[in-house]
């Protein structure tokens, strides 16, 4: 990756140009979800929910990164805040860390110890109990069933759209164009067909796994999602900075009370719920 001049980008281009240069080994995917979600959009922007602004069908606005998510990214990944932030305005730090990350890059040459810090950041020292999570568990389990459902529905639907639309073909042979966007018509059903089945097939699965590899995998998907939405969480909730240490840094498992505050209806209710759940089904991962 071609690193830019951080004094002549915001700090989110800089995180971007870090990301892969400060991690030895790939990050885990709950962090790659906070760098997904910082990096994808192109003018440095990350993606905050409002509930109006996509009742509007706008979707999802695009926003600043707030400086409290920028020092806990630089909390996750060990550099200097003030490198993300800008805060401090270390123009000779900055360069020097812009200049050993380019030789990280390209010659492969270690970052010095001496840039790296361990941001204080008193753990909540609170962990679910077995009935906590088993409740997260019960949960998920039931978000799965559903989706198996939603996504058998739409193939019948449009095997039984298209079976009558040939039949409404049919008396009329002669006309080409009605035939041929029937063919695309089951073309395109028969693609979602398979699509559908098989996100289908996958959760069937991971329901019939055992309970601890079950819970193990929906944590995870949960955390990415966290990691995902770290911007919402950290302004529209009540979470303080040890819950998100604890839970993207040290693998906290999710209570039923976090599911709780997660899917609060500032938040679009169950959207974080829901899109774990996407997420598995579109890229499984034990």
């Amino acid at each position: 990756m071609r690193l830019v001049d951080g004094l002549m980008n915001g700090p989110w281009i800089r995180y971007a140009n870090l990301r892969y240069a400060l991690e030895e080994d790939p990050p885990r995917p709950e962090r790659l979800a906070v760098a997904q979600a910082l990096t994808e959009h192109h003018q440095g922007k990350v993606r905050s929910f409002n509930r109006a602004h996509e009742a509007l069908g706008a979707g999802p606005e695009w926003a600043t990164p707030t400086p409290d998510l920028l020092r806990f990214v630089a909390h996750m990944y060990r550099v200097p805040a003030g490198y993300l932030t800008g805060e401090d305005d270390n123009q000779i730090r900055d360069k020097a860390l812009d200049r050993a990350c380019g030789k990280k890059v390209i010659e492969g040459t270690p970052i010095p110890d001496s840039f790296f810090v361990d941001t204080v950041c008193q753990p909540m020292l609170e962990t679910p109990g077995d009935e906590q999570r088993l409740a997260v568990v019960g949960r998920m389990r039931k978000l799965f069933r559903r989706s198996v459902w939603a996504y058998l529905a739409r193939p019948v639907m449009g095997l039984m759209m298209t079976a009558g639309w040939i039949a409404i073909t049919l008396p009329t042979p002669e006309d080409w164009f009605r035939w041929f966007c029937v063919a695309m018509f089951a073309t395109m059903t028969l693609v979602f067909f398979r699509v559908d089945l098989r996100r289908v097939r996958r959760a069937l699965e991971l329901l019939r796994l055992p309970q601890g590899r079950f819970q193990s995998v929906v944590e995870g998907r949960l955390r990415e999602e966290v990691g995902a939405n770290l911007q919402d969480l950290m302004t529209r909730t009540t979470f303080p900075a040890a819950w998100f240490h604890d839970t993207l840094c040290h693998q906290r498992p999710l209570s039923a009370t976090d599911l709780v505050q997660i899917g609060a209806p500032e938040l679009g209710e169950a959207r974080i719920a829901w899109a774990a759940v996407d997420r598995q089904l579109r890229q499984p991962r034990d």
